[in-house]
């Protein structure tokens, strides 16, 4: 997965990273600790919020694995709704 300049997200310039299966998928680094981790964004730039796991999401192909996860679960539901009606 090739990392991208992403114009929508962020401030005025814009930022870096990656776009997978519609999702975007951002590096960033935690306050003064200096951290790594990877911020999420919906396919519409909208910041999906992880709450107190969100520095968890330090290896790229980690937060590769939770938009699959997300992608599925929402499949599922969408079919389990489906099945109901």
């Amino acid at each position: 997965m090739k990392s991208q300049f992403i114009k929508e997200i962020g401030s005025v310039g814009g930022e870096w990273g990656y776009k997978y299966k519609g999702y975007y998928i951002i590096p960033k680094e935690k306050g003064r600790t200096g951290k790594k981790y990877y911020a999420f964004y919906t396919p519409n730039f909208e910041h999906i919020d992880l709450f107190g796991s969100r520095y968890e999401y330090t290896a790229l192909d980690h937060a590769k694995l939770l938009i699959t996860w997300r992608i599925d679960d929402a499949i599922t539901s969408f079919e389990v709704e489906a099945r109901q009606a």
